[in-house]
């Protein structure tokens, strides 16, 4: 392997091993339409329909590295219809019987409403996202089997509540309800791996035009809104008609993405809409001021494959309340496509954005290069400056803040240098509320095209310093860690968050590092509470 400079942040957090990335453990024990009967929708009275799922192989911590991150659950015997989960309540239970969190619970037709057919449902935790009840229409009936994008359970951020406990054993989903008629019961997922990288822009109106889109990857998902953005968008946002997909065409507060395809198929699902938007996938020739767009294979939101509800609910030209999905097919690899979100009627929304299949990393090599990036403390501020390439394509860079080097917000942009000649320019910033412990920084630079580059990430803490000590710093091929006596587990991420390497640290020993590209990478080792920085 060639030469290579790697520079590590190490944060001694909670361990976790590549393998289990994306782990399901299922129960698929069919109980069949009206054979139970749970007598009641009081915890603790009547008989629940219990279903055991086992968990095994997994480290025995979930935390920061290691979380539940979805439960899928799966009703009706694949014809259902005109059924009611109006009072039906789901809770799932830890194996130690006593910890649980409320999936969803009776009452504003939550677990589903009435009228219903089969259940398909994708539950995570994240605010942004509704539960079924919170459905914009009111009518969740419209929506079912609710298999498109995501639903929150009761409380979002319920899953934490499993954080330090063991995830292996017997976990217990319960079901209760007071109807006549029970629905078939045919499965349900428990989904466990690293937790979900999210990019947060609900406070930026950045992505507004098709110059300014926002990019997406399948490393992350995408927090959003249209809130603010001009009404009516610029002349060359899409037509009414883009071909044959009809589209709302008003161009009221058009929020714009987009991603780099990797292969030639990708699904994209906008979730926790809560007002009617329009959704549409696009391809484009030309420029953003002067586009010639087309629909690709599944870019039309009343496309036969996309967004079509067994409840009879389609997203049409009118737009639509519920969650949307694209699912792409036929895409050449290393073209730009574009999805566009549109308030019908000028009604805003935040979205909950995924990208499922091939597309490329965010990061996009650009004619400007950054020189340096430095991070100081200045007692209880933290005072980052930069220095890039000069480029005549600047148009802004954002600053991104972390607490665990994966889900990064912008806390501001800068749009002017402090400095320019013909060679460089020099920024600036100044975060005066940093986060309490480690703070992970990055800068990311937005060019006229749209086109993102990322730079390496650096870290402050606002805490007692550590004596934990990395050597050597810079490294080669090899690193160690001085100041720890445990054996303890380790994985190395990338800037991305993505896991590369993954092991057991052995006081004393060595770190290999060798197969990894020159960049800047993450070292996490388990359940240790020093903190430190080191360079390779």
């Amino acid at each position: 392997m060639p030469y290579s400079k790697i520079i590590f942040s190490i944060s001694l957090i909670v361990f976790f091993y590549n393998h289990l990335l994306g782990q399901t453990f299922s129960n698929n024990t069919i109980q069949a339409h009206n054979t139970w009967d749970a007598a009641s929708t009081t915890w603790g009275s009547g008989t629940p329909l219990v279903r055991t799922i086992v968990v095994s192989g997994l480290p025995t911590s979930l935390g920061s590295t290691l979380t539940l991150k979805q439960i899928n659950i799966r009703l009706g015997n694949g014809s259902n219809t005109g059924l009611n989960l109006s009072s039906y309540k789901m809770r799932l239970y830890h194996p130690d019987g006593i910890t649980f969190i409320d999936i969803c619970s009776s009452g504003g037709n939550d677990c589903g409403g009435s009228s219903i057919g089969d259940v398909n449902i994708k539950y995570r935790d994240d605010a942004t996202l509704r539960s079924i009840g919170q459905l914009p229409s009111g009518t969740p009936s419209a929506a079912w089997p609710y298999h498109i994008g995501y639903y929150k359970v009761v409380n979002a951020g319920s899953f934490s509540t499993f954080n330090g406990f063991n995830p292996n054993g017997n976990w217990e989903l319960r079901i209760l309800e007071g109807s006549l008629t029970e629905i078939a019961f045919r499965g349900v997922d428990l989904v466990f791996g690293v937790p979900i990288g999210v990019v947060d822009i609900s406070s930026s109106t950045l992505n507004d035009a098709c110059s300014a889109a926002q990019c997406i990857d399948n490393a992350h998902v995408y927090r959003a809104t249209n809130n603010g953005y001009t009404n009516p968008g610029p002349a060359s946002d899409p037509a009414i008609t883009v071909g044959s997909c009809s589209w709302n065409g008003a161009k009221n507060n058009t929020a714009w993405f987009y991603f780099v395809a990797s292969g030639s198929t990708a699904t994209v699902t906008i979730s926790g809409l809560s007002a009617m938007q329009q959704s549409i996938g696009l391809s484009m020739a030309g420029s953003c001021a002067s586009p010639i767009y087309t629909v690709p294979n599944g870019g039309c939101p009343n496309a036969s494959d996309n967004n079509q509800y067994q409840g009879g609910a389609t997203h049409g030209s009118s737009g639509m309340s519920y969650n949307h999905e694209l699912n792409f097919s036929g895409l050449t690899i290393g073209n730009t496509y574009y999805v566009v979100i549109d308030g019908t009627g000028g009604l805003v929304s935040p979205f909950y954005v995924e990208l499922l299949g091939n597309a490329n990393p965010c990061t996009v090599i650009l004619g400007l290069d950054f020189i340096n990036f430095t991070v100081e403390k200045n007692e209880n501020i933290a005072n980052l400056k930069w220095e890039t390439t000069s480029s005549n394509e600047f148009e802004s860079f954002s600053i991104e803040r972390s607490s665990d080097a994966i889900n990064f917000e912008s806390i501001g942009v800068v749009n002017e240098p402090d400095y320019k000649n013909q060679n460089i320019m020099k920024f600036r910033f100044t975060d005066f509320v940093p986060l309490s412990g480690d703070n992970y920084y990055r800068i990311k630079y937005l060019s006229q095209n749209a086109e993102f580059k990322i730079s390496n990430i650096q870290v402050l803490d606002f805490f007692e310093n550590s004596n934990v000590l990395i050597q050597p710093n810079p490294s080669d091929d090899f690193i160690i860690v001085k100041g720890i006596s445990q054996r303890l587990n380790y994985r190395i991420c990338n800037q991305l968050g993505e896991i590369v390497s993954v092991g057991e640290y052995l006081p004393g020993t060595k770190i290999k590092t060798d197969m990894l590209m020159s960049g800047f990478y993450i070292l996490i080792i388990e359940s240790y509470p020093a903190k430190g920085f080191f360079k390779k």
